[in-house]
C-alpha cells in the first residue's frame, strides 16, 4: 500500500503558487478557519464523499440485479466491479420526487439529482437548493485546503444551465466543474521543482504583496458605497482572506505530486487523469468532498475509444428499443464502471491516517440522473440508479443489493450525510427519514 506520510514524502512541498493563485475565482474556495494543528494526523481518519455522475442516466435493466441481499448477481454494466463486489452495494427503488413533481427532462433531472429541489423552469436566474456535497463541505470543509472540488470531462456540447452542474452552494450558485485535467492539476499542484530557495521565497513574497495590495485597495473603496456594493466588497474581501488561509494550509502539507498532465488529452485519457487526481486529493487530504461529472446531461460524447460510433445521448434513447444500441449502451456504461472500479481499487491500495485503506474511509457514489433515459424519468419502476462503494469505517455494510422501496432518494442522501458526521434531521425537499446503510 502507498503510505500517506511515509519518509519518501518528506522532501519538497510541491503545491501552492499557480493552484492557490488561481483559486480565488473558482468554486472550491475554503470558507472557514484553518485546522488548529495541521501537521498532526487525527486519531481517526475523516470520512470522505465522492459522487460520480454518469450523463443520460444508467440503463437500469443491465444495472439492477434481479434479487436482493448479499452475493447479488452482477449485470452487464456492473461486471467490472467483480473484484470489489464485496465492497460495493447497489441501491434500487429510490425515487426523485422533485423530478416527478416538475417536468421530466435533462435540466430538471440533473439539477435536482444531489439537491432534491424541484426545478420549475430553466430560463432566467438559476433556482435550486444546496447539494449534498456542499452541506458536508459547510460542516467540515475548513479542515482541508479545498473545502470541496468539482471536476468533470466532456463539455463540448454544453448548453448551460442545470445540465452542466451537479454541485450547488445555494439556490443561485452552481459550482461549475473544472473540465481540463491540466487546469485541475495546476489548481492542486503548482510545481516549484527546479527553483532555488531564493526564487521560491521571491514568489511567496510577491504573492503576499499582491494580497496586501488587494486589501489596501478595497479599503479605499468603502466610502459612499451602496449597501449592495458594500456587501459585494465584503464578500470579495472574505474570499481574499480565505485565499490567504488556503495558501498557509497548502504550504504546511507534504505530499508527492503526480505527473503533470499533457495538454489536450483525449476523452478516455482525461477521464483517467481526473480519477487519478481525485485519488491524490484524498490521499493527500486536500479535500474530503468531490463531485465528478462524466459529462453534462444530454451529452453527445461518442465513446470511440471502445469502438462505438453512436453518441451517448442517442444510445440513451435507442437502448430501450434497439438491440444494437442496447449492446453499445451497456458496453459504454461498463467502461464507465471499469474506470470507477479502478479508482476505488487505488483507494483500497492506499493507506490512510488510521492505518486502514482510504476506500474504507471514503463513500464512493456512482449514479446518473435517469433510471429510464428514454422517457427522462427517475421514479416509478425506474428510480434513481445508485451504487455505493467503500465507507466501511463509517459503518456501511457492503456487498449487497438493497431495495429500499419507492421512497425518496433524498433519504439516501440524508443517510450519507449522517455517515459523514453531519447531524441534521432532513435534506432537500422530501428527505426526512435517513436510509440506514449500516444494517
Amino acid at each position: 500500500m502507498t503510505k500517506l506520510h511515509g519518509p519518501s514524502l518528506g522532501t519538497t512541498r510541491r503545491m501552492v503558487l499557480r493552484g492557490a493563485g488561481a483559486t480565488l475565482f473558482l468554486p472550491f474556495l475554503p470558507s472557514a478557519l484553518p485546522r488548529a494543528a495541521w501537521g498532526s494526523a487525527p486519531a481517526t481518519a475523516p470520512v470522505r464523499l465522492v459522487v460520480c455522475v454518469m450523463p443520460n442516466g444508467i440503463y437500469t435493466p443491465a444495472w439492477e440485479p434481479p434479487s436482493t441481499g448479499p452475493d447479488y448477481e452482477l449485470m452487464g454494466i456492473t461486471l467490472p466491479v467483480a473484484s470489489l463486489q464485496s465492497r460495493f452495494t447497489i441501491i434500487s427503488g429510490a425515487q426523485n420526487k422533485s423530478l416527478e413533481e416538475t417536468v421530466a427532462n435533462h435540466d430538471q433531472a440533473m439539477g435536482s439529482l444531489l439537491t432534491d429541489y424541484p426545478i420549475e423552469g430553466i430560463g432566467g436566474a438559476p433556482d435550486n437548493g444546496i447539494s449534498v456535497d456542499q452541506v458536508a463541505a459547510d460542516a467540515f470543509g475548513a479542515f482541508t485546503p479545498f473545502r470541496s472540488m468539482q471536476l468533470g470531462v466532456d463539455n463540448g456540447n454544453s448548453i448551460g444551465g442545470y445540465n452542466d452542474n451537479v454541485s450547488w452552494g445555494s439556490g443561485d450558485t452552481p459550482y461549475e466543474p473544472i473540465l481540463d485535467p491540466r487546469t485541475a492539476f495546476s489548481r492542486m499542484f503548482g510545481i516549484e521543482d527546479g527553483l532555488s530557495e531564493e526564487e521560491i521565497a521571491a514568489r511567496k513574497a510577491a504573492r503576499s504583496s499582491i494580497l496586501d495590495r488587494v486589501t489596501d485597495r478595497t479599503s479605499t473603496l468603502r466610502t459612499n458605497l451602496t449597501a449592495s456594493d458594500a456587501q459585494k466588497l465584503e464578500q470579495y474581501e472574505t474570499a481574499v482572506r480565505e485565499l490567504e488561509l488556503q495558501i498557509e494550509r497548502l504550504e504546511g502539507i507534504q505530499c508527492e505530486a503526480p505527473p503533470e498532465p499533457e495538454s489536450n488529452p483525449g476523452f478516455a485519457e482525461a477521464t483517467q487523469i481526473m480519477y487519478d487526481l481525485m485519488h491524490k486529493a484524498f490521499e493527500c487530504d486536500l479535500t474530503r468532498y468531490i463531485t465528478f461529472m462524466q459529462g453534462p446531461s444530454a451529452s453527445y460524447q461518442t465513446y470511440s475509444h471502445i469502438g462505438l460510433t453512436t453518441n451517448d445521448h442517442s444510445l440513451s434513447h435507442g437502448s430501450w428499443y434497439s438491440d444494437d444500441d442496447r449492446k453499445d449502451r451497456v458496453a459504454m456504461q461498463a467502461w464507465q464502471m471499469e474506470m470507477f472500479t479502478a479508482f476505488m481499487q487505488k483507494l483500497a491500495d492506499t493507506t490512510d491516517f488510521d492505518g486502514n485503506d482510504v476506500l474504507s474511509n471514503t463513500i464512493c457514489m456512482f449514479t446518473g440522473e435517469f433510471g429510464d433515459a428514454n422517457f427522462h424519468v427517475a421514479y416509478g419502476d425506474y428510480g434513481v440508479p445508485i451504487g455505493i462503494g467503500g465507507g466501511e469505517n463509517a459503518g456501511i455494510v457492503q456487498g449487497q443489493h438493497r431495495y429500499i422501496g419507492k421512497q425518496t432518494h433524498a433519504n439516501v442522501l440524508l443517510g450519507l450525510l449522517q455517515l459523514l458526521g453531519v447531524d441534521r434531521p432532513e435534506f432537500g425537499t422530501h428527505g426526512t427519514t435517513a436510509v440506514d446503510l449500516t444494517i
